[in-house]
């Protein structure tokens, strides 16, 4: 069980109140601590209340920030008061369908990197909180060019990447880079210029944990799929496609009827919004396809 301090209260906490208990319940925390500026009482719903300035004196294996407008502001003063940035975790988390916090902390304490062929990987660290510990974020590779790069990852991420371009996205018509390594393309339509671009590449792939790599893509190509598969037979990974399929690692997404592109599919089932329906995330990243229905 982990011990966990709560930072914040008001609309919040009262809104995940009935979450904490079920997780209490379910002995996969204890809260022990509730974190209040300038605090005007001495407990809160049985839980102790104690100021951000105590907290140097308080065991814990991790902290839930209760807050959307202040979060960048409590995630700041927590690290200047010397607490660790993955101890740290957003109250989103206790909202995600059918989550094991357990099995949840166990996967942030893998420091997973995700090799992503689109945003999914990107989506997948915000949804859950994850620290980004992969280049592959806001960007997309064609089939092509990142079945080459995963055939041989370390030669590709050795390389200096360089402008070569700049491409209109269809989608919102703005221009976005593209960057080259050797001979393969990197689409970068996130990007505002290629510096930008080129810089992020290069911070994101020095944090790259290659002892924890899972790959994903998605594809409407069968050939792309079978060459995902065999590239990655002996890894942790998932190929999303449209089409109906029961080999492993291959999961099919379904359209929503308000979708008109299938990597629509792709990104919302990273998420938990409406349309996030088909398999459990955590699960998913520790290489367990447990579908939802």
């Amino acid at each position: 069980m982990n011990n966990i301090i709560i930072w914040g209260i008001g609309k919040i906490y009262n809104q995940m109140r009935n979450n904490i208990s079920y997780f209490e319940e379910k002995n996969q925390i204890k809260v022990e601590y509730i974190l209040v500026s300038n605090p005007y009482m001495k407990k809160l719903d049985g839980y102790i209340v104690k100021s951000p300035e105590d907290i140097s004196n308080l065991d814990y294996d991790y902290i839930i920030i209760m807050s959307d407008d202040y979060y960048e502001e409590i995630l700041n003063e927590a690290l200047i008061r010397r607490v660790e940035r993955d101890k740290i975790i957003s109250y989103k988390v206790l909202q995600i369908p059918n989550i094991n916090l357990n099995r949840y902390f166990y996967l942030k304490e893998k420091n997973i990197s995700i090799i992503s062929n689109n945003c999914w990987g990107g989506v997948i660290y915000s949804t859950l909180g994850l620290e980004c510990l992969s280049p592959f974020k806001n960007l997309y590779l064609t089939d092509e060019d990142y079945l080459k790069v995963i055939s041989n990852l370390e030669y590709y991420l050795k390389q200096e990447p360089v402008f070569d371009r700049l491409e209109k996205d269809p989608h919102s018509c703005k221009q976005y880079p593209i960057l080259k390594l050797k001979d393969i393309e990197i689409h970068c339509n996130h990007s505002d210029s290629y510096k930008d671009a080129i810089r992020d590449w290069n911070r994101r792939k020095i944090k790259l944990n290659y002892n924890n790599i899972f790959y994903e893509m998605y594809t409407e190509k069968k050939e792309s799929a079978e060459k995902f598969y065999d590239l990655t037979l002996n890894s942790n990974s998932i190929c999303f496609v449209p089409w109906e399929t029961k080999k492993e690692k291959t999961l099919t997404l379904q359209m929503a009827p308000n979708q008109n592109e299938f990597y629509e599919t792709v990104n919302s089932n990273a998420t938990i919004g409406s349309n996030a329906l088909k398999y459990e995330l955590v699960e998913l990243l520790l290489g367990n396809v447990y579908t939802r229905y």
